[in-house]
């Protein structure tokens, strides 16, 4: 039984590191770009949307360090896993398991919010009305 919660577990992770690196290559490639396009925009764009989207890529900041915080969570959990007796460890496996779940949701939160409002600047800078 335990060998089968191992393998679950490593797939598990497998997602996440998954998910994981698909968020640092699109908001870290979101926000190259969006940072090089309104240095070239920077006259045509009024101060409150510099400020929407100053805020955009502070999410989307937040959200890389979020899934930061989610890795080294993983390794660090991985570590106690292989360290720990396992009475010891399934005393925290609860703890280290919500902190996981609860900073992994934040940042994908965090990123869908911080792409939605760079997409909303994006249109009001293309199709300005």
């Amino acid at each position: 039984m335990a060998e089968l919660d191992h393998d679950e577990w490593k797939e598990i992770r497998g997602r996440v590191d998954s998910l994981a690196n698909a968020v640092f290559l699109i908001a870290g490639g979101a926000l190259t770009l969006s940072v090089s396009s309104l240095l070239r925009f920077a006259q045509e764009i009024g101060p409150e949307l510099k400020t929407y989207i100053s805020l955009s890529w502070q999410i989307l900041f937040g959200s890389i360090v979020g899934f930061i915080l989610l890795k080294v969570s993983l390794i660090a959990q991985s570590y106690m896993r292989c360290t720990l007796r396992p009475e010891q460890y399934n005393r925290i496996n609860g703890i280290t398991n919500s902190f996981g779940w609860t900073v992994g949701i934040l940042a994908l939160l965090l990123f869908i919010a911080g792409m939605y409002m760079m997409f909303g600047v994006a249109l009001v800078v293309i199709f300005p009305t």
